[in-house]
């Protein structure tokens, strides 16, 4: 333990020496800080549709309540007969 730890009482006697000035910036331009500002805010989402939502289906399928295909599946392209 000597050999990977030596001396670990006289290190913690000693003073930290005291901070000279400001603290230095993380961002070295203010470019870099808007531009990190842009990547970390969150995303502009729209609110989920509730009634084509797979977790509402799968709910009322679970209930046993009959589910309207025709408002959670998109509209078909095709002719009705």
């Amino acid at each position: 333990m000597k050999t990977l730890f030596p001396n670990t009482k006289s290190a913690q006697s000693q003073p930290a020496p005291p901070p000279s000035g400001p603290p230095p910036s993380l961002f070295l331009t203010d470019r870099s800080h808007s531009l990190f500002t842009q990547l970390t805010a969150p995303p502009p989402l729209s609110p989920p549709n509730w009634l084509r939502s797979r977790t509402r289906r799968l709910f009322l399928v679970s209930l046993g309540v009959p589910i309207d295909l025709d408002e959670i599946l998109p509209k078909s392209k095709q002719k009705k007969l």
